[in-house]
């Protein structure tokens, strides 16, 4: 992706939607910009509260054909909306407990819900499930 001439254009997208999302108050919602119109490259911003209640932002970024690729592959395999949740949070990379902790669920659910998932793709691991999501 390529910064304009007047700075970084995602950068500041991304800035001010974290701004909206804490002058909110709202943090069970998710706020999604366009960083790349051109190139089709949306974040999805959220907001995360922390054991010390700190805050923290959570940005997932994807192009608009990978995410419909997963959202196609995850109904071809009949997953429920949690387990494509669960998948979302999963392709950008977080622990079980970190996706536990994103959406206010016990790590045991968390792997409840992925061994649901892991059977209904007929996989045994997290980076065969990523695979099989992407191919």
């Amino acid at each position: 992706m390529r910064a304009s001439r007047s700075g970084n254009v995602p950068f500041a997208k991304v800035t001010s939607a974290c701004h909206e999302l804490l002058a909110s108050r709202d943090w069970s919602k998710a706020l999604t910009v366009a960083l790349s119109a051109e190139e089709n490259v949306f974040a999805t911003i959220r907001v995360r509260a922390i054991a010390n209640a700190d805050l923290s932002f959570v940005v997932y970024t994807s192009g608009r054909r990978t995410e419909e690729l997963l959202l196609r592959r995850c109904t071809d395999f009949g997953m429920t909306g949690r387990e494509v949740d669960i998948v979302r949070l999963l392709c950008t990379g977080l622990s079980n407990a970190e996706i536990a902790d994103f959406l206010f669920i016990s790590p045991r659910t968390v792997e409840n819900h992925l061994r649901s998932v892991y059977a209904k793709a007929a996989v045994n691991r997290r980076t065969q499930l990523l695979y099989r999501l992407m191919a």
